[in-house]
Formats: C-alpha cells, structure tokens, sequence
C-alpha cells in the first residue's frame, strides 16, 4: 500500500500545518477576521439568483441582472445605500449626456 505525498492536500500533517497557519496569522494580525460569514453571505445572493437567471428572458437580461446583483452586493458591503448611489449615478450620466450634446454641432 503506497502512502500520500507529503505534498497531497489528503495528508493530515498537511492540513494541520495549514490550519496552524492560518490561526498564527490571525493571532500576528488582530485586523483578520477569524471568521468569513460576510464573504459568505455575499456569495450566497449571486447563487440563489443563477437560478432566476434562467427566467431573464435573455442572455442579455441575465447579465443585466448580474450587473444590477454585482452593484447592489457591493453597495451592501461597503454600508452605502443602494438606491441612493445608482440616483447619484444615473444623474451624473444624465448630466454628461447633456453637456455632451450641447457641445454637438
């Protein structure tokens, strides 16, 4: 019977060694959150949106939908409000569309 390298991720030393790590790390860093719950919590919106994508009508209205999924996520975790941002945005855009076509001939 062979044995796992000393490199497979299957070897338990390997992934003690890792785990060692990564609490040292956290322990040298008090910045580090000890746990991801918020990477995991964003992850989980896009998932269970794949599945609404099916009924977007389009390829086209499922990447829209994943822009609109992407913006709103972000806007989550960066503690800014969604609909005032895309307001703000959508008013910059409008106001460049009009300066831009009052500089047309």
């Amino acid at each position: 019977m062979k044995s796992a390298p000393l490199s497979s991720p299957t070897w338990p030393a390997t992934t003690a060694m890792a785990y060692v790590w990564s609490v040292a790390r956290f322990l040298d860093d008090g910045r580090l959150p000890i746990d991801s719950g918020i990477v995991e919590r964003l992850h989980r919106r896009p998932a269970v949106g794949r599945r609404n994508y099916l009924f977007a009508g389009s390829h086209t209205g499922a990447k829209r939908a994943a822009i609109a999924y992407s913006i709103v996520s972000t806007c989550h975790l960066l503690a800014i409000n969604p609909t005032e941002y895309l307001e703000v945005g959508w008013a910059h855009r409008l106001w460049r569309e009009v300066a831009r076509a009052k500089r047309a001939p």
